[in-house]
């Protein structure tokens, strides 16, 4: 934000700059806008020194991208922890795996309705 600000307030001072210095008669309205630019870079030129002193008051923390040290982590990296062991199935559950795809099956044919009024050429 402080560079866009920064940024800002030269391109408005060098447009009225140049709006003065290539103009040799200038009517009202010209004299109305150029001072209006003015102050649009008057205004971001104020916003950069409250900006400034906002950033006065904060300090740079010293060791913020150091990693934590190896001795810290209390379980090793290649170990996974174990996957609690799935119980066995049962006849009546392999039995409704079974039946389910089939009954998937019917209802997606019976779904699908016919677009007879939509398309085709007139």
């Amino acid at each position: 934000d402080l560079l866009n600000d920064l940024f800002c307030c030269i391109f408005l001072g060098g447009t009225v700059f140049f709006a003065l210095t290539t103009r040799k008669t200038m009517p009202m309205n010209y004299v109305i806008a150029v001072v209006l630019i003015g102050l649009a870079g008057l205004f971001a030129f104020i916003d950069i020194c409250l900006q400034r002193k906002h950033f006065k008051g904060k300090k740079v923390k010293k060791n913020v991208l150091v990693p934590p040290a190896k001795e810290q982590a209390k379980e090793p990296e290649g170990e996974k922890p174990k996957e609690e062991a799935k119980p066995p199935e049962t006849e009546a559950d392999k039995a409704k795996k079974a039946e389910k795809p089939k009954e998937a099956e019917k209802p997606k044919e019976a779904e699908k309705p016919k677009d007879k009024g939509k398309g085709g050429k007139k």
